[in-house]
Parts: C-alpha cells; sequence; structure tokens
C-alpha cells in the first residue's frame, strides 16, 4: 500500500510490491495507478523474503503510466539463481516494450461474469464497463465468458496460504530447505520480531496463526496437500478460457476505496475491527487472489 500511495503522491516514478493475494493490484487500483502482478517466478522473489505461503509470491511493479510499468518489468524480469522459486521455463530476459504502442485492434477481450459476482458496488461496474467500451471502441472484440472456478478458489486458497503461512513462520523469514544464499543479518532480524514480539502482531495475524495450527493438529498437512493438488485443475479451467480470448477483463476489486477511519479509543473494539480487516477472508480480494493461486 505504501508503494501506490508514493506513486499518487508523485513521490516516486515507479515502484514495486510484493503481492500474495492482491498487495499490488489492490493499492494500485485504490490509488489510481497501475500496478502488475506477473507470472510467478518471472521476476525474482530474491531479496523479498517470503510474505506468506512461498508458492503464492509475486514481486510486480507499479507506475502512474504503462509505459513506465513496461519499462520497469523489462529491466528486472528473468533468470536469477539465487531465487529458488523459479521454474525451468523462465528467460533470461524479455521484450515488452517493442510492440507496447501496437493498439487494441483485433485483441480478444472476455468480460469475466464470476468477476462482476454481488456484492459489487454499481460505480464500480460502471466504471469497468466505461473502460472496457473504450478499448472496444478502438477495436478490441469483447464477449463475456464464465469460468466457474474463479468463485470457487477462495476456499482453497485461504486453506493454503493458512497453513502455509505458518509453515514459514516456522521457518524462518527465508524460508528453509533450499541450496542458495541466505542473507543472515536480515533473516535473524525479522525473525527476532516475528518470535520475540508476537505480543506486537495485529489481531488478526494472530487468529491466522491459531486457525493454522488447528487445520495442522485436525488434517495433519492433508488439507494443505489437497489445496495445492487442487490447483492444476483450477489453471486448467483458466486455461481454457484464455484459449478462446486474450484478455480477461474485469474490476480489481469489487469496492471502492475505503476510507482509512481512526482506530477506536476501546481495546476490545479496536480489536474487533482489526479481526473484520484480515485480508484473507475479506471479500476486497475475490478477485486477485484466483492468479495467486494458478
Amino acid at each position: 500500500s505504501g508503494s501506490g500511495a508514493a506513486l499518487a503522491a508523485g513521490e516516486v516514478d515507479i515502484s514495486f510490491g510484493g503481492d500474495q493475494g492482491g498487495s499490488v493490484r489492490l493499492p494500485a487500483a485504490h490509488c489510481g495507478v497501475v500496478g502488475l502482478k506477473p507470472t510467478f517466478g518471472l521476476v525474482s522473489h530474491f531479496g523479498a523474503g517470503f510474505g506468506a505461503e512461498m508458492t503464492v509470491d509475486h514481486i510486480g511493479p507499479m507506475a502512474r503510466r504503462v509505459e513506465d510499468v513496461a519499462a520497469a518489468l523489462q529491466a528486472v524480469a528473468g533468470y536469477d539463481q539465487l531465487d529458488p522459486r523459479q521454474r525451468r521455463d523462465i528467460p533470461d530476459s524479455i521484450d515488452v516494450l517493442s510492440e507496447l504502442d501496437g493498439g487494441v485492434k483485433g485483441l480478444r477481450i472476455g468480460l469475466l461474469r464470476e468477476g462482476f459476482a454481488e456484492p459489487i458496488q454499481p460505480g464500480v461496474a460502471d466504471a469497468t464497463m466505461d473502460a472496457v467500451r473504450t478499448l472496444e471502441q478502438a477495436g478490441a472484440e469483447v464477449t463475456w465468458i464464465s469460468v466457474p472456478e474463479h468463485a470457487q478458489a477462495d476456499a482453497a486458497y485461504q486453506t493454503l496460504v493458512l497453513e502455509g503461512s505458518m509453515a514459514l513462520f516456522d521457518a524462518g523469514f527465508f524460508g528453509a530447505g533450499y541450496q542458495g544464499y541466505y542473507p543472515q543479518s536480515t533473516i535473524t532480524a525479522v525473525g527476532r520480531l516475528w518470535h520475540d514480539r508476537i505480543d506486537l502482531h495485529p489481531a488478526r495475524a494472530k487468529l491466522n496463526l491459531i486457525a493454522a495450527e488447528f487445520v495442522r493438529r485436525t488434517y495433519h498437512g492433508g488439507a494443505y496437500a489437497k489445496a495445492q493438488n487442487a490447483r492444476a485443475g483450477f489453471t486448467a479451467a483458466f486455461d481454457a478460457a484464455l484459449s478462446e480470448v486474450d484478455v480477461l477483463a474485469m474490476p480489481t476489486t469489487r469496492t471502492v476505496a475505503p476510507r482509512l477511519e481512526p482506530a477506536p479509543a476501546d481495546p476490545r473494539q479496536a480489536i474487533e475491527d482489526n479481526l473484520g480487516k484480515n485480508w484473507i477472508v475479506m471479500p476486497g480480494p475475490y478477485n486477485t487472489k484466483p492468479t495467486n493461486y494458478t
């Protein structure tokens, strides 16, 4: 969120965010800037640590202009031998600038029905449709398309991220179990804050750890395994849709930017408010979490 706010305020021209469920795209939408979550591993995660479940982590550029986002992506994308999560198909570099001015004539845009599901604020839906109509007037071909799995991804994602985040909490800021470089001073500093000062964590973070411990003790790792194994089917559903269209279009989030309210003076009410802002279960990332999962 700081990356998006700094851009909107004009303090920087390009920034980066860590996106586990929408934390590049949601701040970008709320701040009126451009945010891109790349394909998993296309931008090295090294140096950013592990924010949550390691297999939903993405690092992506943000800017006020599409051209700047493209330039930033081209500069940082590619294979990095220090990143254990990159797959063998990651190229050494990519070209996203040479055809940036090619226009959208003939581009097949699929409006994702599930992305407009209720509850959605009318102004958000209207603004999205206005943007799509602009692209249509510029030559894009627009049709409605359905991917039912989009609406079903939330439960699998939550199961994955709850227990995966707890495993990371136990293992340390950079995880464990891979041969590579571990920045010791950073790991030590963050690890001390994570474990020795657990009282400083917000209520929602503590609740997530409690829920993860419950899932682990109840299903003994089986729920996490099932959530991982189900990913292939969800990914295949989106791949099938993207064989019919080039782009899936939907609102980034179904609500306008929330107002920043001061914390209640009553400690009990402050805790209740904090629990209500748990990003894992909030409806805001409904349209962004499926692409972290797939």
